[in-house]
């Protein structure tokens, strides 16, 4: 296996991974950086007074532990006027541990990222561990294949939507169904359950299922006397939601679910980027994979890797060249335990696109969600859970049009024929 080598569940931790971790965190959040600005990392003060103004927030960041005696612990060293910032963090670090994270005020210490995420300060600066296809380089973007086939209008859904959205129109339609349809197909070979998913969760359980912070940046809200309700990012998120409370045989594991939905995110910090075409919009469709899978190190790992190889194999069917990428601190959340993307060429922009982020949540969502697994003589145990993109249909239309571009029109994949009533081609409407 190619990435064999990589230890997914090495628990031997050192305080210079949670120091690289604080140092980065703290740039995120400016109240919590008063706290940690005047005090050198492995420094004992004994000055009261740098911790006067900010005192509650050290004892609320505590109490959201749960940790019991620690409250009690730490204000007796405050009283005594021997505060070490150093030796509480410890405590809370190591105390905390099976819990996985601290999170407070989208501030966070985090033991849950595997040790093999490297960590960085600076967000793209993963590691690109394999390879696959010979690259490409052919004359059209996505969005000059669009207008010369006119199986995208962008003009009317501008004037109706306003910026980054479309009507699928003409072949457009059936490329989009056709690769829905081998989608299902594909994942119903490995013994996948079939889902089709409501579009939105309740705020209560959605805030179990994903980070804070995602909410307001990337969600759509839905605004209700009784609860609020968040339209989904992505159909993990309700999968997630639907395994509240189940507790699933050892032998029935790992539970393999495919899952069609809509998807609708707002994009807040992409303003500027691919505003042209199709490859990034507010709402598009997704077909997501979602395994609940013992949580044996041996087998949870097994699984996991299972799910990234069943990923590739779909993309090696349409041959399109693809790396296969190790993401890093910067770029995960605390909900992932690891995190893969594959990025494939895109022809006409010579350069790789991210069409699969392929995430390992550990035991994260079945702790806050109940999900369990009978273990040893009714003992329960917290389920593994992963989650992959298998095709979000809109983005991979996009890849269609760069990498299967003839001088006369759009090259049918073999695979999608049998959908489109075995046509060959999908011809020019327009010629510049």
């Amino acid at each position: 296996m190619y990435y064999s080598n990589l230890n997914l569940y090495n628990n031997k931790i050192s305080m210079i991974d949670f120091e690289t971790i604080l140092e980065y965190n703290k740039m995120k959040n400016n109240k919590l950086d008063k706290i940690f600005r005047n005090l050198e990392i492995y420094q004992i003060t004994t000055q009261l007074s740098l911790f006067q103004n900010n005192l509650f927030i050290i004892f609320k960041l505590i109490k959201k532990l749960n940790i019991k005696n620690l409250f009690k612990k730490t204000n007796n060293i405050i009283k005594n006027n021997t505060a070490s910032f150093y030796l509480l963090r410890k405590k809370i670090i190591y105390q905390n541990f099976n819990k996985n994270l601290i999170f407070f005020n989208n501030y966070f210490i985090s033991s849950f990222n595997s040790l093999i995420v490297p960590h960085s300060f600076i967000n793209n600066q993963h590691i690109v561990i394999k390879k696959y296809g010979t690259l490409k380089f052919l004359k059209y973007s996505h969005y000059d294949m669009i207008k010369k086939l006119k199986i995208v209008d962008l003009h009317t859904s501008k004037q109706s939507i306003g910026d980054r959205g479309y009507f699928l129109i003409r072949e457009g339609v059936d490329l989009n169904l056709s690769l829905i349809m081998y989608g299902f197909k594909f994942l119903t070979f490995f013994n996948y359950f079939k889902v089709w998913s409501p579009c939105f969760v309740k705020k209560s359980l959605l805030k179990k299922c994903v980070q804070l912070s995602d909410f307001e940046e990337q969600l759509y809200k839905i605004k209700e006397k009784i609860t609020d309700k968040f339209l989904i990012a992505t159909s993990e998120q309700s999968l997630c939601a639907k395994m509240e409370n189940t507790i699933h045989n050892l032998s029935h594991l790992p539970r393999k679910l495919v899952c069609y939905s809509e998807c609708f995110r707002k994009e807040v910090g992409s303003h500027g980027k691919d505003t042209k075409g199709i490859f990034r919009v507010h709402q598009f469709e997704k077909i997501e994979q979602f395994i609940v899978s013992q949580p044996n190190k041996y087998n949870s790992t097994n699984n996991f890797l299972n799910l990234l190889e069943i990923t590739e194999k779909f993309y090696k069917l349409f041959q399109i060249p693809y790396q296969i990428i190790l993401l890093t601190t910067s770029d995960i959340n605390f909900v992932s335990y690891i995190k893969f993307d594959i990025e494939a060429w895109f022809s006409g922009s010579k350069t790789f696109r991210e069409l699969v982020s392929c995430s390992n949540c550990k035991n994260y969502q079945s702790i806050n969600l109940n999900i369990e697994t009978s273990f040893k003589k009714k003992k329960f145990k917290p389920t593994d859970t992963f989650n992959s993109t298998l095709i979000a249909t809109e983005r991979f239309i996009c890849n269609m049009l760069e990498n299967y571009q003839t001088p006369f029109g759009l090259k049918i994949p073999k695979n999608l024929k049998q959908f489109l009533k075995n046509l060959d081609l999908i011809n020019y409407k327009i010629f510049f």
